[in-house]
């Protein structure tokens, strides 16, 4: 099964430094799931066994470097994942440079999506 995930967090005053993971979105089909981590005192073992089950590929864009910092700051774990940019330009090599998410969702599913900016 697919599960789409996106971490946020607060830009640092110092461009080459990252503050801690802020929240972790999770969503499958319409239901999605947002976990505030900056506010919980310790992972639940149910998020962290959903991570690993091998029956669940987390995706995004740019999905990597949200799982090495998930990883890094909290040790979760995700098993399996794939980068929906990455699959976009080897499935059509040269229609894409480095397009986002809203990009991917009009030109490969016709969706169109809004992302405030809020």
């Amino acid at each position: 099964m697919v599960v789409g995930l996106d971490v946020e967090w607060r830009p640092h005053i110092i461009r080459s430094m990252s503050n801690k993971s802020a929240t972790l979105q999770l969503c499958i089909d319409c239901k999605c799931l947002i976990v505030q981590l900056f506010y919980v005192d310790y992972i639940p073992v149910s998020l962290k066994n959903f991570l690993m089950d091998p029956n669940f590929t987390f995706v995004g864009v740019e999905v990597g470097d949200d799982i090495a910092k998930l990883r890094n700051e909290y040790g979760l774990i995700c098993r399996k994942h794939a980068d929906v940019r990455e699959a976009a330009k080897n499935k059509w090599p040269g229609r894409f440079r480095r397009p986002g998410l809203k990009d991917l969702a009009v030109e490969v599913a016709g969706l169109h999506m809004k992302k405030p900016r809020h």
